[in-house]
């Protein structure tokens, strides 16, 4: 029973290093080529000269029951070229109709627009690609989780026909502003790290917001006016009560001025970031939180120990991999 429960799951989860090569080869050339001056002997060509996705062979059964029942597909440095050196997902949906999670990781990967036949899509990762816009995602409606880090994004046009998604990673992108012009109540997870960031309007559209990831932000060093003030921005457009878990490290921030607004915060990442004492004490209004980093001197370490502690006696305190609370260095750290 152990060897036939293994064996489904195992059909379940599929990579392109393992799909039926026999099949595959029937349909595809494969021969050395030179791109960028730079041989390559791994490429496969298809003929003509359009890239087709690799399903089963339907002549075979058990090859188009095993595509059917597959409910992760990953596809990892595959290189499958056409003419415009980028790679298509065409015919992805026949070979693997009943698809609800896909992995595309490194395939020069330019369009989503055949992404969206999958009709049974739960979760979508399309990493370190070429993509620039959101256009084809819209026709995957249920999709709840996706990750688009590391790609060429510059807008947020076209997600907001997504209304399950839960789950939104956008870190390593070109993203300078949001602009969404719809509401997106279900997202409660966002990440929008290492992306040139200069306004957050638009976020007032996330208003279920629990994790929000803006670190690394700013890429101009000695520019904080980019960021900051970050949350009176936020105070003029709309209040985020619902976010429990903000990350704002490595931003060159000044000023903390309005994140007293987030009154349900429980975790708070500022490290790496030029907030003076003074103005650091705004966190000591946060009454819910419950662990806050920190990059400070080793005086300034003892005037947040001494003074900002009691007033959280409920915080830890993380300063240069250092856990305290209530005035006291712990050694296990435990988030009630």
């Amino acid at each position: 029973m152990n060897k036939v429960l293994a064996s489904k799951k195992e059909k379940s989860k599929r990579t392109v290093s393992n799909i039926r090569r026999d099949n595959f080869m029937k349909e595809n050339i494969f021969k050395p080529a030179i791109i960028g001056g730079i041989c390559i002997s791994a490429l496969l060509f298809c003929s003509p000269l359009e890239a087709s996705f690799p399903g089963p062979d339907s002549s075979s059964e058990s090859d188009s029951s095993e595509s059917a029942e597959s409910a992760h597909l990953t596809l990892q440095n595959c290189f499958f070229i056409n003419k415009k050196h980028s790679v298509s997902l065409r015919g992805i949906e026949k070979s693997y109709p009943k698809l609800a999670l896909l992995h595309v990781n490194g395939n020069n990967i330019m369009s989503l627009r055949e992404i969206g036949k999958l009709a049974d899509l739960l979760e979508l990762h399309i990493v370190d690609e070429k993509l620039t816009s959101f256009e084809g995602v819209e026709g995957i409606p249920g999709v709840q989780i996706l990750d688009l880090s590391k790609n060429l994004i510059t807008s947020l046009e076209g997600i907001e026909g997504l209304t399950k998604l839960q789950e939104l990673n956008l870190s390593d992108n070109r993203i300078e502003s949001l602009k969404v012009t719809k509401p997106m109540p279900s997202v409660q997870k966002l990440d929008l790290s290492n992306n040139p960031l200069t306004s957050l309007v638009g976020i007032e559209q996330f208003s279920g917001l629990q994790e929000l990831n803006l670190s690394n932000t700013n890429d101009t060093p000695g520019l904080f006016v980019r960021i900051v003030p970050v949350f009176a921005e936020l105070k003029e457009t709309i209040l985020l009560p619902s976010v429990l878990k903000l990350d704002l490290s490595n931003n060159q921030l000044i000023s903390l001025e309005g994140i007293e607004e987030f009154n349900e915060l429980q975790e708070l990442d500022l490290s790496n970031n030029q907030v003076s004492l003074d103005k650091l004490g705004v966190i000591t209004q946060l009454a819910n939180l419950k662990k806050v980093s920190i990059t400070a001197s080793k005086a300034d370490q003892f005037r947040i120990i001494t003074s900002f502690s009691p007033q959280l006696p409920n915080c830890i305190f993380m300063l240069d991999g250092e856990a305290y609370k209530d005035g006291k260095i712990i050694k296990e750290i435990t988030l009630e």
